[in-house]
């Protein structure tokens, strides 16, 4: 029982959540003792990441267009959000010009490139569209198009990553698709839920860093294995690196930027 604004009120020590009456409360420590179901969904609900997915914002006083830069000529950010891909990608130890490429070849620098001949591997209405294009005899002018976005920039989506750390929905989402049938999910829930509890107790033990550190980090260890499904994309990010960075604009930021961290260095 606890006092909140001058009402009573009756919080389920299970749960953490907070009800109008004791029988509430009791009801709601009960079903999270019997039903696991109920206790994984408030467990991850509860875990606490320390990987944090910032925003990047976009400051029309920092906007560059880039110009000689490959796939990437004509994308338009901010140069803030180099910033924070050289500072994460320091902390990460993995070099600022592979992490450039890297944001590159997964977002295009928040200007994801729309190129209708890849889009047409897998999308009908893409064939359509260029098989109309053959037909037409433009299809030589079909140029992949970059969708500008001068909005915030999610780290995550900046660079594709997303960690899913949180062991208890990785659990939920894994036995779903395994089990067979109920009973091998209840099984399968009761077996791996000490797992669970010890892995969610080391995670939220570690220090707290960026999506974009944690995305360089993982890329680092494994650079094949960021993204399996393509059998060159080391290659790829190389590529995009090496187009991106003879980019007069991304060469201004780069003089700019050692400038500024050795004076912030020396103080």
């Amino acid at each position: 029982m606890v006092k909140r604004k001058g009402k009573t009120v009756y919080l389920a020590k299970s749960t953490g959540r907070v009800w109008d009456t004791r029988e509430e409360a009791a009801r709601d420590n009960a079903n999270y003792n019997k039903d696991i179901h109920y206790r994984y969904s408030i467990k991850a609900g509860r875990y606490n990441s320390p990987l944090k997915d910032y925003n990047i914002p976009f400051i029309p006083e920092k906007k560059i267009t880039l110009t000689n830069a490959g796939l990437a000529t004509g994308a338009v950010l901010s140069t803030n959000l180099l910033d924070s891909i050289a500072v994460n990608a320091e902390r990460a130890g993995l070099p600022i010009k592979t992490a450039i490429g890297l944001a590159t070849k997964e977002s295009t620098l928040n200007n994801p490139t729309y190129d209708i001949r890849s889009r047409a591997k897998i999308a009908k209405l893409d064939r359509s569209e260029l098989k109309k294009a053959k037909v037409l005899g433009f299809e030589e002018n079909i140029k992949p198009k970059q969708n500008i976005d001068n909005g915030d920039t999610p780290e995550g989506l900046l660079i594709n990553y997303n960690p899913e750390d949180n062991p208890y929905q990785g659990s939920i989402n894994y036995i779903f698709e395994k089990a067979k049938t109920w009973e091998d999910n209840l099984r399968m829930m009761r077996e791996t839920e000490a797992y669970a509890d010890r892995q969610a107790i080391r995670n939220q033990a570690q220090p707290s860093k960026s999506y974009l550190q944690a995305g360089f980090e993982a890329y680092k260890r494994n650079p094949q294995g960021y993204n399996p499904g393509q059998s060159n994309y080391v290659q790829l990010v190389n590529k995009r690196a090496d187009e991106v960075w003879n980019s007069p604009e991304i060469q201004n930021w780069y003089k700019t930027y050692r400038k500024r961290s050795l004076e912030e260095g020396g103080k």
